[in-house]
């Protein structure tokens, strides 16, 4: 059964039950679910499920610690608590940060991995394509740097820097209400033939996705500053007319089809694209 499925026989039974919180918790999720089907036109894979339920998570996290603020909110954080626990009851298993390292080293040595510098969409890739659902992103991200900084000394990444001419690319991606979800970096053109959309999942970012190809519009983003860095048809021309700025520059893009210019790579110097998500 999948994990859809088993939510919304859950549901079912908690309105037989009458188990008010259980009820209240799986309607919001399903609707989200329903909503997201019809966002990204697609069926809805156990991955997607688990997702919603861990962004629900964090929201009521936050939504605990305003109450706990507020004071004599004793009943709510209650409430909301034991809506936490419900969600939980439907995740996989996550690796804490011993069995998370482990993975990364044994990933790093079946990839045949030797520089995490150049070599890091590599393995974020494999990490978010087949370990996504029990690793936390952003320990990962930790360990990975981590890593990096004890494999290279700052010396030596400024030589490597100079000698090259390298440039860094920062993406940093925003909601659709303005709140920051994550960054990224690029420092070399290896991964320069990949859209953005696939680079963030590639760092645990979550750009929706439908049609692939800059038709639907799902993955549709504003952005707000670094145009200059991107180029709007680097996998394929969209098939959506977006507009420019007064430079010339995207003023939007469509995340499937666009990518980092590889001219602002090679030229050196840092720059930051800064990126809002339209849904």
């Amino acid at each position: 059964m999948s994990l859809l499925n088993q939510l919304t026989s859950d549901y079912t039974q908690a309105m037989k039950d009458r188990a008010e919180t259980k009820k209240i918790a799986l309607n919001f999720v399903l609707a989200q679910a329903k909503q997201k089907r019809i966002d990204t036109q697609k069926e809805l894979t156990d991955d997607d499920i688990i997702a919603l339920l861990k962004k629900e998570i964090k929201s009521i996290n936050e939504a605990i610690s305003f109450l706990e603020k507020a004071g004599n909110k004793a009943d709510e954080i209650a409430i909301e608590r034991e809506k936490i626990q419900i969600f939980q009851s439907y995740l996989p298993a996550m690796l804490d940060k011993e069995q998370t390292k482990k993975l990364i080293e044994t990933l790093i040595a079946q990839l045949h991995i030797t520089d995490l510098k150049t070599q890091r969409g590599i393995l974020m890739k494999e990490l978010m394509g087949s370990h996504k659902s029990e690793i936390d992103s952003n320990l990962v991200n930790e360990l990975i740097a981590t890593r990096d900084s004890q494999t290279t000394s700052p010396d030596q990444g400024s030589e490597e820097k100079s000698q090259t001419g390298e440039g860094v690319i920062t993406v940093l991606i925003k909601d659709s209400t303005g709140k920051e979800v994550g960054s990224f970096q690029v420092k070399n053109d290896e991964n320069a033939s990949q859209s953005i959309q696939e680079l963030a999942a590639m760092h645990g970012i979550e750009i929706p996705l439908a049609c692939g190809g800059g038709v639907c519009g799902v993955c549709l983003c504003k952005v707000e500053s670094g145009g200059e860095a991107v180029q709007s048809d680097k996998i394929t021309a969209p098939a959506i007319s977006l507009p420019q700025d007064a430079n010339g520059n995207p003023a939007e893009i469509l995340a499937c089809v666009a990518g980092i210019k590889t001219e602002a790579l090679k030229k050196g110097g840092n720059t930051t694209i800064v990126l809002q998500k339209a849904y």
